[in-house]
């Protein structure tokens, strides 16, 4: 069973990212005053009037102190954005030097990004310590990806169609399966399978990291469906699960209208001749602790891969800003299910 990849999504501009870059203004040292100014002057757009195409808004300081933002850039040393930090083994970027990320001295200087909870988002930090011009260049431009980022996945997150025929008529339901695992006739086999149990208080459903899974998705309308599943893991990324790679869903996957159902990705498994996996359609709940969102998209107009294959990480080297196919639709809804990884101290 394969883990997830990392992938970024592009920026589907239905939403803006506002951006606060005052609150620690004080605190800054020169070198650090010069980061956060470039940010600014790159991410203004000219004339000021127009909008940044990328979906990120730096606020004004009247802004900002109303509390209207949603993100903001903050200082702090490096122990007390690391003691805010989910899970273990806090660290770094080092940006500029080729280390990586690494674990700073406690005093160390870092920049990271935060919500209003004052959190490291996405657990994103970088050295704030810039002895030369090169470090400040490269600092620059890293907390201008992050945030760009932060604005494609809040696109992303808010795909909706609140006025679809289909709402309520898509049941999406994760199972909980429970080896020893096996495969036989290509098909997956477990000891058992349960129903996850939503947490009313929440609206997410509990998993630790590792557990193996599946979801059953039951059509009640009247019209068959066209399936395409993304999932958003605590790392900020943006993988597109369903349609996959494989010739037998390069038309699209399709769930039967009138109570049908289908397994996602689906009950299928291939081995090897030492009865290793080489393929199996359950997942693995992600390694990371914090919220894992999985987005299904159901269409009565057929929808494929490619589709959607700009939301991967390709897209965004290129810098695609491609307008979203949803718009061409005859009617569509999405169903998102949301699990909070439990950090299990591992």
């Amino acid at each position: 069973m394969d883990d997830k990849a990392l992938v970024i999504a592009p920026d589907l501009g239905s939403l803006r990212l506002k951006v606060n870059l005052d609150i620690d203004a004080a605190k800054l040292s020169p070198a650090q005053k010069s980061v956060v100014a470039a940010v600014r002057a790159n991410l203004t757009p000219k004339p000021p009037e127009t909008r940044d195409a990328r979906g990120v808004d730096i606020v004004s300081a009247q802004r900002a102190s109303a509390s209207d933002w949603d993100v903001a850039v903050l200082k702090d040393s490096f122990s007390k954005v690391a003691a805010k930090m989910n899970g273990s083994s806090p660290r770094c970027e080092s940006v500029g030097t080729g280390n990586g990320e690494i674990v700073l001295p406690p005093d160390s200087d870092v920049f990271y990004l935060a919500g209003k909870d004052f959190v490291p988002v996405f657990r994103f930090c970088i050295d704030a310590s810039f002895p030369n011009a090169k470090l400040q260049t490269a600092a620059t431009k890293r907390i201008e990806e992050a945030l760009v980022h932060l604005a494609r996945l809040r696109s992303i997150n808010a795909i909706s169609n609140k006025r679809s025929a289909l709402n309520g008529k898509i049941i999406v339901r994760p199972i909980r399966l429970t080896g020893p695992f096996g495969c036989v006739n290509s098909k997956f086999l477990m000891t058992a399978q349960d129903p996850a149990v939503l947490d009313p208080a929440t609206g997410y459903y509990s998993f630790t990291s590792g557990e193996v899974f599946w979801f059953e998705v039951k059509n009640n309308s009247t019209q068959d469906l066209y399936l395409t599943l993304l999932d958003m893991p605590p790392d900020g990324s943006v993988k597109l699960f369903s349609p996959r790679k494989l010739d037998g869903e390069k038309d699209g996957v399709v769930v039967a209208k009138n109570g049908g159902v289908r397994i996602l990705m689906s009950d299928d498994c291939r081995v090897d001749a030492d009865g290793n996996f080489l393929e199996a359609g359950p997942f693995r709940s992600s390694r990371l602790s914090g919220l894992d969102r999985f987005k299904f998209i159901a269409s009565v107009e057929r929808t494929t891969r490619d589709d959607f294959a700009y939301l991967e990480m390709t897209a965004l080297v290129r810098g695609s800003e491609k307008a979203s196919p949803l718009a061409g639709l005859g009617d569509w809804t999405t169903v998102e299910t949301i699990f909070q990884i439990n950090d299990t101290g591992n």
